[in-house]
This record gives structure tokens, C-alpha cells and sequence, in this order.
């Protein structure tokens, strides 16, 4: 090789070398406008929810004012001291509605088990698909009586 072709391919790779340089320049830039527009679209997005949480924020204050405005009133039924009374004494609270298996349960605990056997054989009749259960309740505790 002679020394003209020593120096045009030096040129030549000098050459590549910035068009190389330029590309990735361009690359960077195109890069960093991305990034501006995407900023951009997002600050666009923020200022929309934003317009939107002001327009809500004044459509609800218009309906709260408009409510107000109008004062309505919510009327009480009126009822005769005879009538509650005679509410409260319709239906007589009895032992039978006070049964519960939690109730059974705290009777064992405590040893009260005469008083859980009851208890287990009203729950019987008041929940019959769980009579089985319940007779094996009253099973055990009858063992231990």
C-alpha cells in the first residue's frame, strides 16, 4: 500500500467514524425529543384529570347547594304512647328464642350440663336437619352426668 492509500483509507475511517458519531447523535436526539413529547402527553393527562376533578368538584358543589336550597324536610311518624306499647307487647320474648348452640357450649363449660342437654334438645327441634349432631351432643353429655 502506498502512503495516498494509507491516507485515504485513514480518511475513510475517520469519515465512518463521525457519520457513526452523527447517527448515534441523531439516536440521542430523537431519544431525548421522545422523552420531551412523552413528558409532554403526561402533563397533558395530569392538566385533563385535573380539569376534570375541578369540573366534578363544582358539579357537586352546584347539587349540594341546589339540595340546600330547597330544605326539605323528613317528617317523623307520629305514634300514641298506647300504640308503642302495644308493639313491644305483641310478640312475648321466650326461652325458646334465647336458644343458642354458643349458649350450649357455655353451659358445658361451665358444667351446666343437665342445662346444655335442654338447650341441645330445643335446638333440635328448632333445627332439624342438625338433629343428628345435636343427639350426639346429648349423647356425650350424658356420659358425663
Amino acid at each position: 500500500m502506498t502512503e495516498q492509500e494509507n491516507i485515504s483509507a485513514l480518511v475513510l475511517n475517520k469519515v465512518n467514524e463521525i457519520r457513526g458519531l452523527l447517527q448515534g447523535m441523531r439516536k440521542d436526539e430523537q431519544s431525548r425529543e421522545l422523552r420531551v413529547a412523552e413528558q409532554v402527553v403526561i402533563s397533558n393527562d395530569v392538566v385533563a384529570d385535573n380539569l376534570a376533578v375541578v369540573s366534578k368538584k363544582t358539579s357537586q358543589d352546584e347539587i349540594i347547594n341546589k339540595f340546600l336550597e330547597q330544605s326539605p324536610n323528613i317528617s317523623r311518624i307520629k305514634i300514641s304512647p298506647d300504640q308503642q306499647a302495644v308493639e313491644l307487647t305483641e310478640k312475648p320474648l321466650t326461652d325458646d328464642d334465647m336458644v343458642t348452640e354458643t349458649l350450649a357450649q357455655i353451659y358445658v363449660k361451665q358444667k351446666h350440663f343437665s342445662q346444655a342437654i335442654e338447650t341441645y334438645r330445643k335446638l333440635s327441634l328448632k333445627f332439624p336437619e342438625k338433629s343428628i349432631y345435636f343427639a350426639a351432643q346429648i349423647s356425650e353429655l350424658e356420659k358425663l352426668i
